[in-house]
């Protein structure tokens, strides 16, 4: 399965948001965006690593 870099990105910005809503529930509030924001940049990577080592583990 290939997924593309946009994809693995896009896999980790709901769930970034999510938490983010968890953690400040305030959606009128400017946090939530700001804690979803940070929280989907360091999940992007995470789950970048995470597809690619799945993704070879298929192919093996």
């Amino acid at each position: 399965m290939n997924v593309s870099r946009l994809g693995r990105a896009l896999v980790s910005v709901p769930i970034g948001f999510v938490v983010g809503f968890l953690f400040a529930p305030d959606p009128t509030g400017l946090l939530p965006i700001a804690v979803g924001a940070v929280l989907s940049a360091v999940l992007t990577p995470v789950v970048y690593v995470g597809i690619g080592k799945a993704s070879a583990a298929e192919s093996a």
